[in-house]
C-alpha cells in the first residue's frame, strides 16, 4: 500500500509517521499520588525531582522484587532513555538482578527522562515490583512503578542542537474535595552548573484545579524551549495531599547548521 503524502494528512500525524524530515513528536505524562502543599514535580517517586549537575552511570537500585530478574518471571530488563554527558540523546538496556543492584550502564547520563520494561518473563507481564533507577552515587532519577511497565514522569530535557516546541499542556486532579495549582516550567542553560545559572521560568499555570476536573491548553503559537534546557510540571495543593496527573505534548526539531 502506498504511503499517504504528508500534505494529504494532518500535520501532527505526518510528523508522527516520519514524513517530515527533522521533526519528531512526543507525549510526556506523569503522576504524583501524594502532592502536598509545597510544590513538587509530577513523577512516580513523588517529592522534589533530583536534577543532576554531573553525568553519571546509572543502575537499578537494590531492594526490588526478586522475580524482576533476568532468569525469572518478572521484568528481565529495562531500557533507560535520556541524555549523555554531552547532552546528546542516549539509550541503554539494563539487565535486572532481582532484589540486588544491577550492573551500571556504560553510558554516563546527565538526564534520565524515561525508563521502561523492554523484556518480561511472563506473557502480558511487566515488573512485579517498583524498579528504581539511581546514579552509582545513589541519587534516584526514575521509578518504574510496580506493574506499570514504564516511568510516569512529566519531565524531559532538550538534546544538544535541538529545539523543543510545546504544543499542549494538560492536568487532572484526583481525590475528593481537593484543589491543586499546577505549573509547567522550563530552565534554559541547564548545562551551566556554576553561577550565573540559567533561569527557572513558569511557562503556564492552572490555578486551583478542583478534584475530578481536568484542564487543558493547546498552543496555536508554539512555545519554544532551546537546546540543553529542562521542561517539567510541578504542583501543590491548598491543603493536605492529592493525586495529580499531568503531561505535555511537543515537537522536537533539529537546529539548522550554524
Amino acid at each position: 500500500m502506498a504511503k499517504l503524502r504528508a500534505s494529504s494528512i494532518g500535520r501532527d500525524l505526518a510528523i508522527a509517521q516520519g514524513y517530515v524530515s527533522g521533526y519528531r513528536s512526543f507525549r510526556k505524562f506523569g503522576i504524583n499520588r501524594a502532592v502536598g502543599t509545597t510544590f513538587e514535580e509530577i513523577w512516580s517517586a513523588g517529592g522534589p525531582y533530583n536534577w543532576l549537575q554531573a553525568a553519571s552511570a546509572v543502575r537499578i537500585k537494590a531492594g526490588g522484587a526478586s522475580t524482576d530478574d533476568a532468569a525469572s518471571t518478572g521484568a528481565l530488563e529495562i531500557t533507560v532513555n535520556g541524555l549523555d554527558e554531552d547532552w546528546n540523546e542516549a539509550s541503554e538496556t539494563i539487565v535486572t538482578a532481582g532484589a540486588s543492584a544491577s550492573a551500571p550502564t556504560t553510558t554516563t547520563f546527565i538526564r534520565v527522562y524515561r525508563a521502561y520494561v523492554s523484556q518480561t518473563g511472563t506473557y502480558t507481564g511487566a515488573n512485579d515490583g517498583d524498579i528504581d533507577v539511581e546514579t552509582t552515587g545513589g541519587t534516584l532519577v526514575a521509578r518504574v512503578t510496580e506493574g506499570l511497565g514504564q516511568t510516569l514522569m512529566a519531565i524531559t530535557s532538550v538534546p544538544a542542537k535541538h529545539t523543543l516546541w510545546l504544543t499542549r499542556f494538560r492536568v487532572i486532579v484526583g481525590d475528593t474535595n481537593k484543589e491543586a495549582s499546577v505549573c509547567i516550567h522550563k530552565r534554559d542553560r541547564a548545562d551551566v552548573v556554576t553561577p550565573p545559572f540559567g533561569v527557572h521560568r513558569t511557562m503556564a499555570t492552572f490555578d486551583r484545579v478542583v478534584s475530578g476536573n481536568s484542564a487543558n491548553v493547546v498552543y496555536q503559537s508554539y512555545s519554544s524551549v532551546p537546546e540543553k534546557s529542562d521542561l517539567w510540571i510541578r504542583a501543590n495543593t491548598t491543603s493536605g495531599t492529592a493525586s495529580v496527573s499531568a503531561g505535555f505534548d511537543y515537537i522536537l526539531t533539529r537546529n539548522p547548521p550554524s
